[in-house]
C-alpha cells in the first residue's frame, strides 16, 4: 500500500486481509504519531520490532496523542478498516 496518508483506502484493497491484518493496518496510523499502545502487542510489534528500540522506556511515545494529529485523509482510512475489522470479526 502506499502512501495510505495521502490517499484514502478502498475497502476493496483490503479485502484479502483478514481480522488480525486489519487490527495491525488501523494501528500504524497511530503509530505514525507515537501513540501509547496499552497493549503489549501492539507496542511491541511497533516500537520494539519495527523500530529497533531495545527497551519499552525508551521509546519516545505521545502521551497527549488526539485523533486531531491525524489528517481527514487519515482519519477516514482508520475508519473504513475498523468498518471491515467488524465485518470480519462476525
Amino acid at each position: 500500500m502506499d502512501n495510505i496518508s495521502k490517499r484514502e483506502l478502498s475497502p476493496y484493497e483490503l479485502i484479502f486481509l483478514n481480522q488480525w491484518q486489519l487490527r495491525f493496518a488501523r494501528n500504524m496510523f497511530f503509530a505514525f504519531y507515537r501513540y501509547p499502545f496499552k497493549d503489549e502487542e501492539l507496542f511491541t510489534y511497533f516500537y520494539i520490532y519495527c523500530e529497533g528500540y531495545d527497551e519499552k522506556s525508551q521509546v519516545p511515545v505521545n502521551h497527549n496523542f488526539s485523533m486531531d494529529l491525524m489528517n481527514p485523509v487519515e482519519k477516514k482510512n482508520v475508519e473504513t478498516i475498523r468498518l471491515l475489522e467488524d465485518m470480519v470479526g462476525r
